[in-house]
């Protein structure tokens, strides 16, 4: 396990991962606008230009309609008990109906002169709102374009039918709409007239059809009852229900009081066996008697013991004793014999008594069960019976109402407003198409940037770590120029890129200041993917803490993919993975072991190698021994930076984090997205890890800076870089 270094008072912790702030970054914002705008502004260029098209190219509609009042049906003083909103509700919903019917358009269009068909047929016109169609007489005919460029609906809360007809002409509008509504009312007025014909004889019909009904229920209910008597079921049940109650309570106490005398019985004769006294056998068979026997059976025996101190055996008055005490003794056990014989008598009589009472019971059940089978079909008979008689009487009532409304008008539909034609179309809507035209591009304007940053955003800047992320960043390195891997590793030693170095600074100073851990600790070094600079920001952090004065040890923890030992140009015939291989001991020598082959590759810092490559770390930091090399290490370097592969890909670096005291992780710019960083520093943070902070690498011009300058972009960095050594050569 990693030793605790000493430890800086404790920093507030910066937002949970993955836990987007509240606050609206105004800056971030504009930025996420300022990246997608070209593409944000073509887009919503196209989709406005298409729209407005679209909308604009329609063409001119125009609108009539004319309205028609329903009235209700007048109704007799005797049929007021009826509900008459639900029937007029019914009544419009079924109308609306007829005025979409097939039918009604055949009519309506039958109804044209050739004059009115030809102003009707004679242009475009719509089968529904913003849709347009030509018609003729292949493709529908006039009815059928009728039909799709008329719709009817009710005006709310009222009782007023709207026919609303759409055409490219007015007039033609206008026609459309009153001569349906003519139309329909005419229509209404023949079904009436003829559907109340045809209703009265059904219903004649349906009354005669139920009244036999009803007399042959009536008859098959009066003979079953007469078969089984029943002159009331319902007294028939509750007269055996009574008897059932008294017959169990009969027969429960009978079996109680049989318990009772048996268990007296029992007792006695048990009493008896063991040659109880005469008090516990009156106790056990209720006779007092027996008590008083007793009790004077023993007054004589102890009077005849108060005698013999006085007189002989002999003796009168003993004999004589003698004589009451076995007279008295011979009339016990008679007794107790009779009490015996009265209790076997008193328990059979008891059995007999409840034997008759629970036969009597079972009778009683199964009159019971009987009248219940008879009362099942009794009630099927009963419920068809009074079903029969309900239904008859409704169909009767419909057959009066029928009658009284056929004797009043049947057209309860008047034409409230005729149509006239329209002064202006309804579409296509100028006001209507900008609205929607603006609406379409704000949404698109501000929608996609966002989106795409939402679902796509790659970390380019600050912004996105501390506000996206909820960590700080430590530094953020700009690009350096290519170069071979020993060159870009060693940056900071050979001090050849003043403004990269600069950065190199800022980074260990930010670091220092972030931790809370001081020397001896071990840094873990890792990214989300490949290629994001993190060994050689490893190589780099490595060499500052040797400039400033500490013993470091870099360990190439990469076993897939070792690089460590090219950026110093050493081969790779000797490391960690050598030395576990051939079991050595752990201790102080193994720092000069050849196997482990640590190496100096410059003065205060030295490197561990793979010394080969394997794909099972996971179960090299499982085992014993590669924990206790680490542990071994802390002891004699005052920092341990470990180069993992990259956390996105692998677990190895998570499995180091339990040798490890903080993390630096590296993000490139533009490479990987915020949701996948946020995933693998949420995995850290469970593993329980401290994390100073993320460094930015690969900046380019303008879009971040040195941390060292707080904010200024890379190109400043160079700048002011520049300005101190001139100030420095004049001073000179």
């Amino acid at each position: 396990m990693p030793r605790s270094g000493t430890s800086q008072p404790a920093k507030k912790n910066p937002a949970t991962p993955g836990a987007a702030p509240l606050s609206v970054d105004l800056r971030q914002s504009i930025i996420v606008l300022r990246t997608h705008l070209w593409v944000a502004a073509a887009l919503t260029l196209i989709a406005c230009s298409v729209l407005a098209w679209q909308q604009l190219s329609q063409p001119k509609l125009f609108s009539a309609e004319a309205s028609l009042f329903f009235e209700r049906p007048n109704r007799l003083p005797e049929m007021r008990e009826m509900s008459e909103a639900p029937l007029g509700e019914l009544q419009i919903s079924t109308r609306l109906e007829q005025l979409r019917s097939i039918e009604l358009a055949q009519r309506v269009a039958e109804s044209f002169t050739p004059e009115e068909s030809a102003l009707v047929l004679g242009s475009d016109a719509t089968r529904g709102e913003g849709a347009t169609a030509r018609v003729d007489s292949r493709r529908g005919g006039l009815a059928g374009f009728l039909r799709g460029a008329v719709t009817a609906k009710r005006r709310p809360e009222t009782m007023l039918l709207v026919v609303s007809a759409v055409h490219t002409d007015p007039q033609a509008a206008a026609l459309i709409a009153n001569r349906y509504a003519e139309s329909f009312v005419r229509y209404v007025l023949e079904r009436s007239l003829a559907g109340n014909d045809a209703a009265l004889v059904f219903l004649r019909e349906r009354a005669e059809e139920m009244r036999k009904k009803v007399e042959a229920t009536e008859r098959d209910l009066q003979d079953y009852r007469q078969r089984f008597h029943l002159v009331s079921l319902e007294a028939n049940q509750n007269i055996i229900v009574d008897n059932l109650k008294t017959l169990n309570a009969s027969a429960t106490a009978a079996r109680v009081a049989r318990l009772a005398v048996e268990a007296r019985l029992a007792q006695a004769e048990d009493l008896l066996k063991r040659d109880a006294t005469a008090e516990q056998l009156a106790s056990a068979t209720g006779y007092e008697s027996l008590a008083d026997l007793a009790k004077r059976l023993a007054d004589l025996q102890a009077k005849r013991a108060v005698m013999a101190e006085r007189y002989g055996r002999r003796h009168p008055a003993m004999q004589d004793s003698s004589r009451e005490i076995e007279a008295l003794q011979k009339l016990r056990d008679e007794r107790v014999q009779s009490a015996i014989a009265s209790l076997r008598d008193q328990a059979d009589k008891a059995r007999v008594v409840e034997k008759q009472l629970t036969e009597q019971l079972a009778e009683a059940e199964k009159e019971a069960l009987h009248l219940d089978e008879i009362g099942v079909e009794y009630n099927t008979l009963r419920r068809a019976a009074e079903t029969n008689r309900q239904t008859y009487s409704q169909v009767l009532a419909r057959l009066n109402d029928a009658t009284m409304s056929a004797q009043l008008s049947g057209a309860n539909f008047k034409i409230s407003e005729m149509a006239r034609p329209p002064a202006a179309p309804f579409s296509p809507n100028l006001r209507r198409t900008l609205m929607l035209t603006a609406m379409l591009g704000l949404a698109i304007f501000f929608g996609y940037p966002f989106t795409v940053e939402l679902f796509f955003g790659r970390i380019r800047s600050v912004t996105d770590v501390e506000h996206f992320l909820g960590v700080d960043v430590l530094g953020e390195i700009g690009s350096v120029r290519p170069g071979d891997d020993g060159e870009r590793a060693q940056l900071v030693r050979a001090e050849q890129n003043e403004a990269a170095t600069e950065q190199f600074r800022a980074l260990y100073s930010q670091l220092m200041l972030s931790s809370r851990i001081d020397p001896p600790k071990t840094l873990l070094v890792t990214s989300t993917l490949p290629g994001e600079g993190k060994s050689f920001i490893a190589a780099n952090l490595a060499q500052l803490f040797v400039a400033h004065g500490r013993r470091v040890l870099l360990i190439d923890g990469d076993f897939r993919r070792p690089v460590q030992h090219r950026n110093f140009s050493l081969p790779n015939n000797a490391g960690t993975l050598a030395w576990l291989g051939q079991n050595r001991p752990v201790g102080p020598e193994m720092l000069r072991d050849a196997a482990l082959g640590i190496a100096e590759v410059a003065p205060g810092l030295h490197l561990l190698r793979t010394g080969g490559s394997s794909r099972k770390a996971t179960e090299l930091l499982s085992a014993e021994l590669l924990p206790r090399l680490i542990e071994e290490l802390q002891r004699h370097y005052d920092v341990l930076i470990i180069d993992t592969p990259p956390a996105g890909v692998f677990p190895d670096a998570v499995a180091f984090t339990k040798l490890c005291h903080e993390l630096v992780f590296v993000c490139r710019f533009n490479t990987v997205s915020r949701q996948a960083v946020r995933g693998v520093l949420a995995r850290f943070r469970q593993a329980g890890i401290e994390v100073p902070g993320v460094v930015l690498n690969a900046m380019p011009t303008g879009f971040g800076g040195a941390a060292y300058y707080y904010g200024y972009g890379y190109h400043q960095a160079k700048r002011y870089a520049k300005a101190y050594s001139k100030k420095d050569d004049e001073s000179a």
